[in-house]
């Protein structure tokens, strides 16, 4: 554990000299390289994604469309990063990446993530959503903002903000198996370090990513009806997996 957890560090810093001299276009490799080597030493070595080529489709297009992810381990984004070849970018409150050295740097100069105060994200996701040209990576959201799972659902409550501009959506959901150490990133009972930190033990077990068909809002429907329809189908889909 400690020794992952001092090469996790050493290569952190490295990342952090690369993206400060190497420009954008170029960089963005070395960072979901970063990423895989990330996820290798945390013990996360037998992953499976499927469907990479639905996601592939709209990357090549100008196609208005956005991500809506689960959100268990706080390593997913690593994990999607990695496994989608840098094709995602990401929705943040602009507080929370200014708790890490070069963090909101990384994200919204060098990997075109939104960083967004909570009065603005409707407003914010729609301009970025829009403004997304062919090959540039498609945002993704965490619509369950990594919230507690009720009983006998799989995923956590989904926030509206995702579906109010009423885009179609790619679902993306993140399942991790056979685990010996529970990865859930459990913020609501006070784990922080220790979420982060048990990353590190070791046989972390199975993870699939299944990316899913593009889901559309009808026309009838309101904010609520679209968000319960992707939750919904995304908890089933859950099971299947």
């Amino acid at each position: 554990m400690l020794i992952s957890f001092i090469i996790f560090v050493i290569i952190y810093i490295i990342l952090i000299l690369l993206i400060l001299l190497i420009p954008k276009n170029i960089i963005k490799k070395y960072i979901y390289l970063f990423n895989y080597i990330v996820i290798y030493i945390i013990g996360f070595s037998n992953i499976k994604i499927n469907n990479l080529d639905i996601l592939k489709k709209y990357l090549n297009s100008d196609e208005k469309v956005l991500i809506v992810c689960n959100h268990t381990s706080l390593f997913d984004g690593f994990i999607l990063y990695a496994l989608t070849e840098g094709s995602i970018s990401f929705l943040f409150d602009e507080n929370l990446p200014n708790k890490m050295p070069f963090f909101k740097y990384v994200l919204e100069e060098k990997c075109n993530s939104l960083m967004t105060k909570k009065n603005n994200t409707v407003k914010d996701i729609k301009k970025h959503v829009e403004k997304r040209k062919k090959n540039e990576e498609i945002l993704c959201i965490f619509a369950d903002e990594c919230g507690k799972v009720e009983k006998n659902k799989n995923i956590a409550k989904f926030k509206s903000g995702s579906f109010v501009n009423k885009f179609k959506i790619i679902p993306i959901i993140i399942k991790y198996k056979n685990y010996k150490i529970d990865p859930t990133h459990k913020w609501y009972n006070n784990e922080i370090l220790i979420s982060f930190l048990k990353l590190f033990y070791g046989e972390s077990g199975d993870i699939v990513i299944n990316i899913c068909n593009l889901l559309e809002c009808k026309k009838e429907w309101n904010v609520d009806d679209y968000k319960n329809y992707v939750y919904n189908f995304m908890n089933k889909e859950y099971d299947k997996i």
